[in-house]
């Protein structure tokens, strides 16, 4: 019983210790906030600081949301090795859009390069019905982004026509080799051409999207000369059920090629898929058909790729081409590393797509 009273005593000595503490520290802070009130607030703001910015870094940077997702900036961190395992992978890929289901929130997105198909789709081979099957015109060319910047393909300048350089990214992200690469196309004296990669998932609407793109484009020399696109990737795409919702990105890109060609005074981009993504999409690809142009990536096992006979006309091609008549550009490999296409057209026609009141 002794024990127990003397354990009793402590535990009520040290409650009154730490009550007395308590008491007279919160005393002395009320008697330095009357005597220095100044000070007092500035310390109090630097608290308040303190305390905002630990719970920000363990709810957000560390944590499964992001308070501050509305001020992201993309970074492109994905290494070139990671790109090419996608690209020996993926004949399912390059971007998507916005439809009835609601749109995901703005969130964080880490920038990425598009994958390429390498793949015949499972759907039957079929001749497209174009009105530009026997023709003899067709410029050659590539398209480069930060992976491929003019070092990897400046040497190889004498084998094209064109270069399509990738601009932009999402809402805030410009890719950082395309100025270079635009000034060494130019410097080549290749017709150029810019596009942007769609991001669907990112929750940000496409008329924001298309006005970045816009402001780039100015701000990187667009004189009414360029080719533009909008390439749509899989991997960025809506999703419904886990399944990618073809409606929504048709719907989101359509919205994006509208304000872009809204916002250049009536010029057109083509609109950029794999062959996969624009069969399985079908007449979800309707009203960007009817409007648009069509660049398609397809990469068919045969010898017969590199042919000049198989790629100067449509005649051969493997694939069918959705709810589209023909068939404007084919990126029919990636070989070296290096996006490859044949474009449908004469210089004169690529004219009229970059400026068509020209």
């Amino acid at each position: 019983m002794t024990i127990l009273t003397a354990m009793i005593n402590v535990l009520k000595s040290i409650f009154d210790l730490f009550k007395t503490i308590i008491i007279e520290s919160a005393k002395a802070i009320t008697g330095f906030y009357k005597k220095h009130p100044v000070i007092a607030a500035y310390l109090t703001g630097a608290i308040a600081v303190a305390i905002t910015a630990v719970v920000a870094y363990n709810y957000g940077a560390n944590g499964s949301e992001n308070p501050f997702a509305a001020l992201h900036s993309f970074t492109e961190t994905t290494t070139t090795a990671q790109s090419e395992d996608n690209k020996s992978s993926a004949q399912e890929t390059h971007t998507e859009a916005n439809n009835e289901s609601e749109a995901p929130a703005a969130k964080p997105l880490v920038a990425t390069d598009e994958c390429e198909p390498n793949e015949i789709s499972e759907t039957p081979i079929q001749q497209p019905v174009s009105p530009a099957k026997n023709e003899t015109h067709s410029l050659k060319g590539i398209d480069v982004s930060q992976h491929n910047p003019p070092s990897v393909w400046e040497d190889k300048a004498d084998q094209f026509d064109f270069v399509i350089v990738k601009l932009t990214e999402g809402y805030t992200y410009t890719d950082p080799k395309a100025t270079e690469n635009i000034a060494a196309a130019k410097d080549c004296n290749k017709l150029i051409g810019a596009y942007h990669l769609v991001r669907p998932d990112s929750g940000v609407d496409a008329v924001t999207e298309a006005n970045f793109f816009v402001e780039q484009l100015k701000a990187s020399g667009w004189d009414h000369n360029w080719l533009l696109a909008c390439d749509f990737e899989p991997q960025f795409s809506i999703k419904k059920d886990g399944k990618i919702d073809y409606k929504a990105n048709a719907d989101f890109c359509k919205a994006f090629l509208d304000e872009v060609t809204r916002l250049t005074d009536g010029v057109k981009p083509l609109m950029y898929a794999c062959a996969r993504d624009i069969n399985n999409g079908g007449d979800n690809w309707k009203a960007v058909a009817t409007s648009y142009g069509l660049w398609m990536a397809g990469y068919p096992n045969t010898e017969t790729t590199d042919s000049g006979t198989f790629l100067d006309s449509q005649e051969n091609m493997p694939y069918q081409i959705g709810p589209w008549n023909y068939l404007t550009i084919w990126q029919y490999s990636s070989a070296g590393h290096l996006d490859k296409d044949v474009a449908y057209m004469s210089t004169e026609a690529w004219s009229k797509f970059a400026n068509p009141t020209s």
